[in-house]
């Protein structure tokens, strides 16, 4: 993922270029964590990217449970 960005609301977003055919984005709001993958060549990928976001935020990022209220896990064909 290359294209890191924030929107008007505060929203911290970092995504791959949609051009590729597989969107890869991950999006950070004040109470929500959101990880998505679209047409994934292989199942694992999406699995590997959800875990690998679990993994790093709460280091990365200073993200805890109690920070954030919901996790939205998006896959797509």
């Amino acid at each position: 993922m290359r294209k890191f960005h924030t929107r008007e609301n505060r929203d911290f977003v970092l995504e791959e270029d949609k051009d590729q055919g597989h969107p890869l984005w991950v999006t950070l709001e004040p109470r929500r964590l959101c990880s998505g993958y679209l047409n994934p060549s292989e199942v694992d990928q999406v699995l590997e990217q959800h875990s690998l976001i679990l993994k790093l935020v709460p280091y990365m990022l200073s993200v805890s449970p109690l920070d954030c209220e919901t996790l939205d896990y998006i896959n797509g064909i």
